[in-house]
């Protein structure tokens, strides 16, 4: 079972290393999904910290914030200022991704996870594995960690100690987090 564990504890300003403890500069992002958001085949905790890729649709309604193609939900809250985290642990099941997502990010039809679409993540690929994700598998569960500096337009990826940052221009969108997840992923906000 992929566990993602929506924690917080990190800190870019000391050389992109994660530390045990926030400190005070990134604010913690308490995250909840939001079931209006959630593709068909994900089921959301009544309590709002736990999605599951159930693998079957579900008779949810159809309305506009909903993705129509993709398993993908939206989590709250939203951003258009300062520095925020938050840490997803994840197990070995493949093909998922964690970020964010502009709150106007496309939900009918056939979804593009990138920047273009305004979507900013990394995950695990199935299909598209290279040789260090081959490497992640075998290893089993670990951790990524979102930084979102909105001042700045950065997404910063720390992954078991691999740090990305992606250059994002936010027009002055909201940002909101953001999760896609494969048959059989379950993700829980503790």
């Amino acid at each position: 079972m992929l566990l993602f564990t929506l924690c917080f504890f990190a800190d870019l300003e000391n050389g992109g290393k994660a530390l045990a403890s926030p400190p005070g500069k990134w604010k913690k992002a308490n995250v909840r999904f939001d079931s209006n958001t959630a593709f068909e085949s994900l089921v959301v905790s009544p309590d709002k910290k736990t999605v599951k890729n159930v693998g079957v649709p579900q008779a949810v309604p159809d309305n506009p914030e909903r993705f129509s193609s993709s398993p993908c939900v939206l989590g709250s809250p939203g951003f258009r200022s300062g520095r925020h985290f938050f840490e997803v642990k994840y197990g070995t099941q493949r093909e998922w991704a964690v970020g964010l997502a502009g709150k106007s990010v496309k939900r009918k039809g056939y979804l593009r996870l990138v920047p273009e679409e305004l979507i900013w993540q990394r995950g695990l690929w199935l299909l598209r594995r290279l040789e260090t994700d081959s490497d992640k598998l075998q290893k089993g569960s670990g951790k990524i960690v979102v930084f979102l500096d909105y001042s700045e337009g950065k997404v910063i990826f720390d992954q078991d100690g691999e740090v990305t940052t992606i250059q994002a221009n936010f027009n002055g969108e909201e940002v909101v987090p953001f999760c896609y997840l494969g048959g059989g992923v379950s993700l829980t906000n503790l």
